[in-house]
């Protein structure tokens, strides 16, 4: 099974066409936000418009779709949480995943973070937390609600209803293992 990470502006149906037929099963999206002042932040050059439909085309496309979102950007309010999460929940994906922002070595977001003395220059990486000025709340609120996110995301009838009818479509029911595993390793 190949696995191909991409991006969601760079969506066409001829290449997406080319990729399945050269045997790309799994599309993984850095969507990373459901709220575009975030993926401004970010600097990631892309809309949620573009976001849904990359993943729109590749639902249609019969891949399997992997998305994942980062919690905990400096300015980020539970409400933007709950609108990632909201936004995530609405999209086809087979598998989302909720990460804690990382403030990572090298990175300008790191570099930021040392200019400003939130961050020692030795430490490779660092978790937003607002123990040190990186986000609104602290690690363990962020991580909180990632678990709360993870739950939502995978106990939501929505989900279930459409990893049965992509497994019974495709005749692939890996997805559907893998979300069983998931949705019983929260509890």
């Amino acid at each position: 099974m190949w696995i191909l990470d991409t991006r969601v502006d760079s969506a066409d149906r001829k290449i997406y066409e080319k990729m399945r037929d050269a045997g790309v099963k799994v599309i993984s999206f850095g969507i990373e936000s459901g709220n575009q002042d975030i993926l401004d932040f970010y600097n990631k050059k892309i809309t949620t418009d573009q976001a849904r439909k990359a993943i729109k085309l590749s639902n249609e496309m019969g891949f399997i779709i992997d998305a994942n979102f980062i919690l905990g950007a400096p300015m980020e309010t539970k409400k933007q949480f709950n609108t990632t999460l909201k936004f995530a929940k609405s999209l086809p994906i087979n598998h989302a995943t909720f990460n804690h922002l990382e403030y990572v070595a090298g990175t300008p977001l790191w570099e930021k973070a040392v200019k400003e003395g939130k961050i020692n220059s030795e430490e490779p990486l660092v978790y937003s937390d607002a123990d040190r000025g990186l986000a609104l709340y602290d690690a363990e609120d962020i991580r909180n609600y990632i678990k709360k996110a993870n739950f939502s995301f995978y106990f939501n009838p929505w989900y279930w209803i459409r990893e049965v009818k992509f497994a019974l479509r495709s005749h692939n029911t890996l997805m559907l293992e893998l979300g069983l595993r998931r949705f019983f390793k929260i509890f």
